[in-house]
């Protein structure tokens, strides 16, 4: 059974172990995607700058789709979504879980399993997408706390009721069995705004993925 359990033990500025890595859309600004400094157990940031502009920052497998979703994927984070209000604006949104090649477009990205934090609402939501059934902004009964860490988890074992739970408890379910070997997945995390000058982030203390070997 493949296995990889990332601690991002590390300093800001050392390099992402392969085959992690990050991406930055940023024009003008200077966002941050680096590991936390001092941070106890390790962590990675990603966190917007104050430039009024769009910025879209990834944490994944540099589109490296290795994980085959027929054999029973899980998916693991612990996760601190912290913003300088008490919620993201309007034009802010997270994901994070399990996806195939990146697209700045989320909703564009042709085959995921995630979850999904947006706008002006502490509700997670859960999302899922096969290239046949779309299913999109699923809402919770969970509320994640602002700069507060929560434990995030996907059970793919069953394609047709992939379980979503919330700091060990159940809070969703969606439905990708039309997903084949060929559509090869990757963990993805990206954080998104629009413009404005929020500086809001998105801090992974670690990410633990497995499935069973073909």
């Amino acid at each position: 059974m493949p296995e990889v359990f990332e601690d991002f033990l590390g300093a800001s500025g050392a390099t992402l172990p392969a085959p992690w890595g990050e991406q930055d859309t940023s024009t003008n600004g200077s966002p941050v995607t680096a590991y936390v400094n001092g941070r106890l157990n390790g962590a990675y940031e990603l966190t917007h700058d104050t430039q009024d502009e769009a910025q879209m920052m990834s944490l994944y497998w540099s589109d490296q789709l290795m994980i085959d979703p027929t054999q029973n994927p899980y998916f693991e984070a612990r996760v601190n979504i912290a913003t300088d209000g008490s919620t993201l604006s309007a034009n802010q949104r997270v994901v994070f879980g399990l996806a195939s090649a990146r697209n700045a477009t989320l909703d564009s990205i042709t085959h995921h399993c995630w979850f999904r934090v947006e706008g002006a609402s502490l509700v997670v939501k859960v999302e899922g997408d096969d290239g046949t059934t779309d299913t999109n902004d699923q809402a919770t009964d969970f509320s994640y706390t602002n700069d507060t860490y929560h434990t995030y988890k996907i059970d793919m074992s069953d394609l047709s009721n992939v379980r979503f739970v919330f700091d060990g408890q159940d809070c969703g379910s969606v439905d990708v069995s039309a997903m084949t070997s060929s559509n090869g997945l990757q963990p993805f995390i990206e954080i998104q705004k629009d413009g404005d000058a929020e500086e809001d982030s998105i801090e992974v203390d670690y990410i633990k993925v497995s499935w069973d070997r073909v």
